[in-house]
């Protein structure tokens, strides 16, 4: 009789781990540390409780996209702490419900733009002066779009488009709180009861009900 396969530690990591392990890389970086396999092995073995051989780890690297080459040494892009601290704290969270609430639905919402003179850079084109496309001023109008999602696909009756006069150059603008609340008060009819539901830190996404007076 054949034994089972047996489940290699690369396939056992969650995308939880991965992002860890990138976040550990990372932050040696920006600490100014040496960066080996041998060094990050030893940082996630003993911060992050991770257990596995240099080898699984080299494998997981390479399927997350580090390559060993030479470093560049531009500018790191440095975050704010709370950002950091704000994301390890989703980064928990999230971990928990999946671990101990495995059934519960996740919802994940965003907005999106597109102009409506957007266009592909390139096409075919020969050695004439004026084979090209016509130039246009402005951006035009501006297609909003929000929707929301899970793993099952889109909610259903959840996508919301609306066209701007497009003159922010911030989509961010063309939307406020009152039209995301009415939408969102929407979504909550099309979702099942307890979701967890994620999103970003847009301004129109939380106001002040009752402002402090002056």
């Amino acid at each position: 009789m054949k034994s089972a396969p047996r489940t290699g530690v690369v396939q056992k990591i969650d995308d939880f781990d991965v992002c860890a392990i990138k976040r550990a890389i990372h932050n040696m970086y920006e600490k100014g540390e040496r960066v080996t396999l041998n060094s990050i092995l030893m940082k996630v073995t003993s911060e992050l409780d991770l257990t596995f051989s240099r080898s699984s780890l080299r494998k997981i690297l390479l399927q997350n996209g580090f390559r060993y080459r030479k470093v560049n040494n531009r500018k790191l892009l440095m975050e704010r702490p709370y950002v950091r601290a704000a994301r390890a704290r989703y980064l928990r969270e999230m971990r928990r419900i999946r671990n101990t609430e495995p059934d519960r639905a996740v919802i994940y919402l965003d907005e999106t733009w597109f102009s409506q003179f957007d266009f592909d850079q390139k096409g075919w084109l020969d050695d004439r002066e004026f084979c090209g496309r016509r130039s246009v001023v402005g951006k035009g109008k501006r297609l909003i779009i929000v929707h929301a999602g899970s793993r099952d696909g889109f909610v259903g009756d959840a996508l919301l488009t609306t066209w701007t006069d497009g003159k922010s150059t911030d989509y961010h603008d063309s939307m406020n709180a009152q039209h995301f609340e009415e939408w969102f008060s929407s979504l909550l009819q099309n979702i099942p009861a307890n979701s967890v539901i994620v999103m970003d830190n847009a301004s129109y996404h939380s106001r002040i009900k009752n402002k402090t007076p002056m």
